[in-house]
């Protein structure tokens, strides 16, 4: 399936990398001289006699700045503006085509495809979006047609060069809607461990860059997942997965924390930062008073990027979550101890959890309680999936009597 939308309509079937080098030869001449003109016709020529296709490419690639600089404001006879992008997709369109059709083993091909993307990521301060849409159709080249099933690797490295690209132009909104395929690309894409990890760091990387922390996050924590207990004490392991406890302390809308502590990673930081670990384990199964504590053995901890004061925040969102867990209703006077606030704070702590979702309920201001439908369940573990499969033979066993009744009913013609 084609994804990048700036797809060329048609590969041609008897590409010719001189075609190429006589445009670049007249265009040459005409910005900059016979001299320089000459001199890249003796570099082709010399590069064309190899027969080696990726010293032919990287001659056609040498100068194509002069190429890019046609997309630069031209005005003609009647001061006009001319736009010569589609001449310059043109080039690189044959230039793909080129290599397509003669460079056929795997390690070349994958050496001059690379050579492409390095050479169109070299400015990521001049015309961004062509050079983003010509890699992006270098993906589709490969992606269309029967080739896609043949160059995984191909596919895999110029996507790399996509977003990476996409993230240093600051053009990486470019490439956000067509992430929604990344699940099927990494599949499709045979991708050893490691190569699946990278990716996900990219991104993560990027949506970083982007200032989308939840996003980076997300990406951050399965590049985690993916590591095992051999690797997890890395020292790249180690500087992610302090990365990302990080990360789960310090973002809002972060409250399951039990999945990010059971993490091989993570484990491994307790010899190198054990009091973040223990930071993190309160946030597990801890209360403020645990919290109160460790700030007073560890206040270093709380001067930097993580702030005592939104711990506690976010915990007191936590602690209610779990005096709420088995209840229909709560008395404000309880939470009001429970959270070391005063009853008049109660209602603004008990709003900020129903708007985060850490309880589903409702305020009863008559009774002074807050009636409970659900609350947040801060750590899942062997007995809460006992409890769900409890409930739901229960609720199978309930289902299957109503019916039965329903059942005799009908007969009787109730």
């Amino acid at each position: 399936m084609v994804v990048f939308k700036e797809s060329p309509a048609a590969l041609e079937q008897d590409p010719h990398q001189k075609r190429l080098a006589k445009q670049l030869f007249d265009l040459i001449k005409a910005k900059q001289g016979e001299a320089k003109a000459q001199a890249f016709d003796a570099t082709f020529k010399a590069a064309n006699e190899t027969g080696d296709w990726y010293t032919i490419v990287e001659s056609l690639l040498a100068p194509v700045q002069v190429v890019f600089n046609e997309l630069d404001v031209v005005v003609d006879a009647d001061n006009r503006p001319k736009d010569k992008t589609e001449e310059v997709r043109n080039f690189f369109m044959v230039l793909y085509s080129v290599i397509v059709f003669n460079v056929k083993e795997d390690a070349e091909l994958k050496r001059t495809v690379l050579l492409v993307c390095t050479t169109l990521m070299s400015n990521p301060k001049q015309h961004t979006e062509a050079r983003l849409k010509l890699l992006m159709m270098l993906y589709n080249t490969f992606e269309d047609g029967a080739s896609a099933n043949k160059r995984p690797a191909i596919l895999h490295e110029v996507l790399k060069c996509v977003l990476t690209y996409a993230g240093d132009a600051k053009q990486f909104d470019f490439v956000l809607p067509f992430l929604e395929y990344l699940d099927d690309w990494m599949t499709s894409y045979n991708l050893t461990e490691e190569e699946h990890r990278a990716l996900l760091l990219t991104l993560a990387d990027q949506m970083r860059k982007m200032d989308k922390r939840q996003d980076a996050f997300d990406y951050l924590q399965k590049h985690v997942n993916l590591l095992s207990k051999d690797e997890a004490s890395s020292k790249d392991a180690e500087k992610q997965a302090l990365r990302l406890v990080t990360d789960a302390i310090t973002l809002p809308s972060i409250f399951q924390f039990d999945n990010v502590l059971q993490l091989p990673a993570v484990q491994a930081l307790k010899k190198s930062n054990a009091p973040l670990i223990q930071l993190l384990e309160i946030f597990v199964n801890g209360d403020l008073n645990d919290l109160q504590s460790f700030q007073k053995k560890h206040p270093k901890i709380f001067e930097d990027e993580i702030s005592f004061s939104a711990c506690m925040s976010k915990l007191r969102l936590l602690v209610l979550a779990t005096a709420a867990q088995g209840k229909t209703e709560l008395e404000l006077s309880e939470i009001s101890q429970v959270l070391q606030v005063s009853v008049d704070e109660t209602e603004v702590w008990i709003v900020r959890a129903i708007a985060s979702g850490v309880i589903e309920g409702r305020i009863d201001q008559v009774r002074k309680l807050v009636t409970i439908q659900s609350a947040f369940q801060r750590v899942f573990g062997d007995d809460q999936w006992k409890s769900l499969d409890d409930r739901i033979s229960d609720w199978i066993e309930h289902s299957e009597a109503l019916l039965k009744v329903m059942g005799v009913k009908s007969t009787l013609g109730v």
